[in-house]
């Protein structure tokens, strides 16, 4: 993991979310793969980067149960 690919994440959020605030961390899967940006949303949701893809989900805190995503950007 360089810091590029954090540089690349971020600046695809960007182009999608514009300058907007509200991540309140950021988490990074065990290989890197994966990037989690979490909200202060109530509704427990949070959004997932995937790295190779380029793809973001937004996901629900109840999605193990409901199987609820939206995906928000396809990437690639």
């Amino acid at each position: 993991m360089w810091l590029s690919d954090f540089e690349e994440t971020v600046a695809t959020f960007r182009k999608i979310f514009g300058d907007s605030c509200g991540w309140t961390r950021i988490e990074i899967s065990w290989d890197g793969a994966i990037f989690s940006f979490r909200t202060n949303d109530n509704d427990g949701s949070y959004y997932l980067y995937y790295r190779l893809s380029h793809r973001i989900e937004k996901v629900w805190g109840d999605t193990w149960r409901t199987g609820r995503r939206e995906i928000i950007w396809e990437g690639n």
